[in-house]
Parts: C-alpha cells; structure tokens; sequence
C-alpha cells in the first residue's frame, strides 16, 4: 500500500509525469545477504498480487486483499489518480 499511495502522490506532483516500475527481483545477488529469495515462480507470484492490491488501490475506495504469498492489511489511497 505504501508503494501505491507513493506513486499516486508522485503522479499527482508531477502532472501525470510518472511512470511507476515495478519487478520481481530477477537479477538479486543473494549471496550477498547471506541466504535466499523466494524461488523466482514465487516472487512472479508476489509480484502479480501486488500489481493487483495496487490497481485496486488506484480505483478508489477501501480494499481488502487475500493472497496467497502474503496478508495485506485493509487500506485505502489518496489521492486518486493512477500513474503509468
């Protein structure tokens, strides 16, 4: 949610200028961290649910997601505009 009221915001500063980025963590160096990511059919999934709580969130009104990767919480954005 915080991605997407980010963006919006972003969107509406920039008079629609904003195109908004989003992956799945292709080319991670997990090594560096110590250990790994999610398997990459897994965060692909991750992704896909988090484009979807995003477009929700960009129609307007209040949105409650189940996933399957994760358990957002309820919320809502403002303001209501959708980047790229």
């Amino acid at each position: 949610m915080v991605v997407a009221q980010k963006a919006a915001t972003m969107a509406l500063l920039s008079d629609g200028r904003f195109t908004l980025g989003l992956g799945a963590g292709e080319r991670l160096n997990e090594h560096v961290v110590g250990h790994g990511w999610p398997p990459v059919g897994v965060r692909h999934q991750m992704l896909a649910e988090a484009v979807e709580v995003i477009r929700r969130l960009w129609d307007g009104g209040w949105v409650s997601y189940t996933a399957a990767t994760s358990t957002p919480r309820p919320g809502w954005c403002a303001p209501r505009t959708s980047p790229s």
